[in-house]
């Protein structure tokens, strides 16, 4: 995992760290165009999220976890990016709680509509200050 030295607080400090839910829309756009053509319901993307903390450490489940700098994983620049506001997590604890989900959240465990990324994020966040993603994306 990266180092938090671009943290813009120390690894252990107690203060409040931010926290942010990026968006991806897998389909650019298609699903949304798609799903109107459907008699069935609209919905507006195939989305991909990912934990962002603290700013420098962006944290999202595929072929396992995997961590990047924000905005600069494999899959591009976010559509979107929704404040999730804080958490009193540190650094250390953080990664910690990370390393230990490495075994269950891993790429042969991964389901596309029931173990995802998007149920990945909702699970740290609820671990991180109890926030939730949002319901349109778990569907």
């Amino acid at each position: 995992m990266p180092s938090p030295s671009s943290s813009s607080s120390s690894s252990t400090d107690p203060s409040p760290r931010p926290v942010h839910l990026y968006m991806y829309n897998l389909s650019s756009g298609l699903a949304r165009s798609m799903s109107m053509n459907w008699a069935g319901p609209q919905f507006d993307g195939i989305w991909h999220t990912s934990i962002v903390f603290d700013n420098h450490l962006e944290v999202f489940f595929g072929q396992g976890i995997m961590t990047s700098r924000p905005g600069n994983s494999h899959i591009g620049k976010p559509l979107r990016v929704i404040d999730k506001g804080e958490t009193m997590i540190d650094s250390v604890t953080f990664e910690d709680y990370i390393k230990g989900l490495r075994s269950s959240w891993n790429a042969q465990l991964y389901h596309l509509l029931e173990r995802n990324c998007n149920n990945f994020s909702k699970e740290v966040f609820s671990f991180l200050n109890g926030s939730d993603v949002p319901d349109y994306i778990l569907r």
